[in-house]
């Protein structure tokens, strides 16, 4: 791969991760604004549930690591 190309690469994959990132603050502030938290947990399950079991069972292990000891 050259150079130029090898740059362009980075330089597309670094604006999608920014744009990325932009969205997934964007959703939080949205989330956090909904103050019933049944709503809350209803918006939860929609998402989640849009996830393979892979991503499933990696985000249930997350939730529980970071959860021990608190």
């Amino acid at each position: 791969m050259s150079k130029e190309l090898t740059l362009e690469v980075k330089e597309v994959n670094r604006q999608i991760g920014i744009i990325k990132n932009d969205l997934v603050n964007s959703i939080d502030v949205l989330f956090y604004d909904i103050e019933n938290i049944e709503d809350q947990a209803k918006i939860f399950r929609t998402i989640v549930s849009q996830f393979n079991n892979y991503d499933l069972t990696s985000i249930k292990e997350y939730v529980k690591l970071s959860t021990q000891d608190k």
